[in-house]
């Protein structure tokens, strides 16, 4: 995922020091209790989970009728094997995290099978749940600005691959694994399908033929088809390029490459990399733009309510959007000329607000379902 902005580091900090994650003990307990079987702890943990579930089922799906289908379907999934998908719950992610994640597969394998049924009806559903996904993945392999203009036809190169023969590709899902992992491992193959035919034709500069195999594919991820070095790396993963020799194989391109080839004269580095995938797993890729818009609509509330508070507290927030860092309270204190125990009430007072405000806003539930 990209790093955070100063402004949402602050914003997340903030609502977990209101209050909002204390929720996570008492979830572990409940989890423990499902699992064991005590008594009326299905419907306990039912209504704990009902509004990340519905929340994921809604986003998921096209309208309320399909989201109310899509949200038994889930619970239904839930509860087999006496709730046997708990025991996966290690409590390295929120409960709510897992439980989006947990819809998401569930719906995913719903469709595969509606799709091996009737690829027709089935795809309009797919197209649903997995457009946005497929999208993300295309804006983050074609990164660099001079392959805007392909990442429509790369997106529709995709879904037709997809579609193709009665949609084979996806009915070939065996139920192993994540269902969104497979459909995005099938959809970067074909990406890489489509960028490979548009430099079917294009010839290696003499100097780059005569380097290493990986070091010519590295030139063809990076020069031909727009990837970033990090993203390239991670497309050759397996391929006798590890993160050390990345930067060699760079500089040996560099000193390769002629000075006026085209496209892409100038040089890449590390640095052109403002989003690099550290992990470059299909179902990174699917968290990585869910988290992202999450967040930034979560940011927009805060940004919203903040401009109503009054104008100490205002400005209080606006001081700690300011930094990457928590300041001290003495150095808060000193640039609102003030006195350190005042400064102390005022956070107080800013952290009830926050919570008050933010907390039965959907934005922000969004977002807390997806970190």
């Amino acid at each position: 995922m990209p790093r955070a902005k100063a402004e949402d580091l602050v914003y997340i900090r903030l609502v977990r020091a209101g209050g909002l994650v204390n929720q996570e003990t008492d979830d572990w307990g409940l989890v423990r209790a499902v699992l064991a079987a005590e008594r009326g702890a299905d419907v306990r943990f039912i209504r704990r989970a009902a509004d990340a579930l519905w929340s994921s089922c809604r986003r998921l799906t096209r309208n309320e009728a399909e989201a109310r289908a899509a949200f038994n379907t889930t619970v239904t999934a839930l509860r087999a094997g006496d709730f046997a998908a708990l025991k996966a719950y290690d409590r390295r992610s929120r409960l709510d995290t897992f439980l989006a994640l947990f819809t998401r597969d569930a719906l995913g394998r719903e469709i595969l099978r509606h799709i091996a049924a009737d690829a027709d009806k089935g795809w309009q559903a797919f197209e649903t749940q997995f457009s946005e996904d497929l999208k993300q993945l295309v804006r983050r392999r074609l990164a660099h600005a001079r392959w805007a203009g392909a990442r429509e036809d790369a997106y529709q190169e995709i879904c037709a691959g997809l579609a193709s023969d009665g949609c084979r590709r996806l009915i070939a899902y065996e139920g192993r694994g994540s269902p969104a992992g497979f459909v995005l491992h099938v959809a970067d193959r074909l990406l890489l399908d489509f960028l490979r035919g548009l430099h079917a034709r294009r010839r290696l500069p003499a100097a780059v033929a005569r380097l290493p195999l990986a070091d010519q594919e590295l030139f063809r991820l990076i020069w031909w088809q727009g990837m970033t070095p990090e993203n390239a790396r991670m497309a050759l993963a397996g391929r006798a390029l590890s993160e050390r020799e990345l930067p060699l194989a760079l500089a040996r391109l560099h000193r390769a490459v002629p000075a006026d080839y085209q496209p892409g004269t100038r040089e890449l580095t590390l640095a052109d990399a403002p989003e690099p995938l550290t992990d470059a797993t299909p179902e990174a890729l699917m968290l990585a733009g869910q988290q992202d818009r999450a967040l930034a609509d979560a940011t927009r509330a805060l940004q919203t309510l903040a401009a109503g508070l009054p104008e100490s507290e205002r400005l209080y927030l606006n001081i700690l959007l300011t930094g990457a860092e928590d300041l001290p309270a003495r150095e808060m204190a000193r640039l609102m000329q003030m006195p350190v125990e005042e400064v102390y009430r005022l956070r107080q007072r800013v952290l009830k607000r926050l919570k008050e405000g933010l907390e039965g806003n959907d934005a922000v539930k969004n977002w807390l379902v997806s970190v």
